[in-house]
Order: C-alpha cells, then structure tokens, then sequence
C-alpha cells in the first residue's frame, strides 16, 4: 500500500510522538520518585532523634518503591494523543468531502 505525502508526515510524527511521549511520562515518573524520597529524607532529617544512617536506608527503601514504572501511564501518554489526533483528521476530512459533496 503506497502511503500519499500527508499520510507519511503523519506516521513518521506519530513514531515521534509515541517515542517522545513514553520517554516524557517516565521521566517524569522518575522526577517525581526522587522529589517524593528526597523529601521523605529531609523529614527524617529534620526529626531531632533519627540517625543519618537510618534515613539513608529509608531513603533506599523508599526511592526504589517510587521508581517503579507504571506502564499504563506511560502507553496512555505515548498512544492516546495519537490515536485521538488520527481519529480528529479522519473525521475532519469526512465533514470536509461530505460538505464539498454537498450531500444533505
């Protein structure tokens, strides 16, 4: 199946959404884990009695929960824009042959 000129713009930009989008979300994803455990950390910190020792290994602890990746997140950022975007055009087309038609 030969693809026009406006078809291939619009795969290749799709590819390039879904591999920038996914690679966004986790980022992201992973800014967050360490915002959330640095601040745990410095909680612990700020308590008088805790040991450094300790808040390290909450820490640990605590960053590795966080950086578990949620990939349902990440498909739906990376895919639903893009099956959106084709969806929006196929219908604005439609309309557009439809009006030009002059079908009533």
């Amino acid at each position: 199946m030969r693809l026009n000129r406006w078809k291939r713009i619009g795969v290749v930009l799709s590819v390039l959404w879904v591999l920038g989008g996914a690679a966004y979300e986790r980022k992201s994803q992973v800014d967050a884990a360490t915002n959330s455990a640095q601040l745990i950390y410095k909680m612990c910190l700020d308590i008088g009695g805790a040991q450094v020792a300790n808040c390290s290994e909450e820490f640990g602890k605590n960053y590795t929960e966080f950086l578990k990746p949620n990939w349902a997140d990440v498909a739906f950022t990376a895919f639903a824009p893009v099956l959106l975007g084709w969806l929006l055009v196929f219908v604005i087309i439609r309309a557009y042959r439809w009006i030009k038609a002059g079908d009533v």
